[in-house]
């Protein structure tokens, strides 16, 4: 059944059934009369993992606003990539224009890399240093806290 604003509502098309022994397939909630919202179930995954890398970025900021230049997060699930990639998934990117620098991280790739919210948090801390040095041309290090 087609609606008049071209959402498809209906059975769910693909495989939504445990095979194998591996977990559901399929999204777990689509758009449609009863969730009008249509929040995305990872919705809350997705924040706690934008609160990390705020308060990572809010650690560096210090050293940043001493340098005087404009560094902007973003935060997405995973890169696009061509079907040609074979190196390993990037965990973030830089983009450089002029004196603006952003910097995309990318939540599934870290999420996956680590064992524990711990680890998340410390690689996030790792990876975003990484990249904050890269534009201060400073050594990684000189912004992550000291234990």
């Amino acid at each position: 059944m087609v609606s008049s604003q071209s959402e498809i509502y209906g059975e769910r098309t693909g495989h939504t059934r445990n095979r194998r022994g591996r977990a559901m397939r399929g999204p777990l909630s689509l758009p449609g009369p009863f969730s009008p919202s249509a929040l995305p179930i990872d919705r809350r995954r997705r924040r706690e993992f934008e609160s990390i890398v705020i308060h990572a970025l809010n650690s560096m900021s210090p050293a940043i606003s001493r340098a005087g230049v404009a560094v902007e997060v973003a935060v997405e699930n995973a890169p696009l990539l061509p079907e040609t990639w074979t190196d390993p998934v990037p965990a973030s990117i830089l983009n450089s224009r002029g004196n603006t620098h952003t910097i995309v991280m990318y939540r599934l790739p870290i999420t996956q890399r680590a064992a524990s919210t711990e680890e998340t948090v410390a690689l996030v801390a790792e990876v975003l240093a990484q990249r904050v040095a890269e534009v201060l041309n400073i050594d990684p290090e000189d912004l992550l806290p000291r234990k």
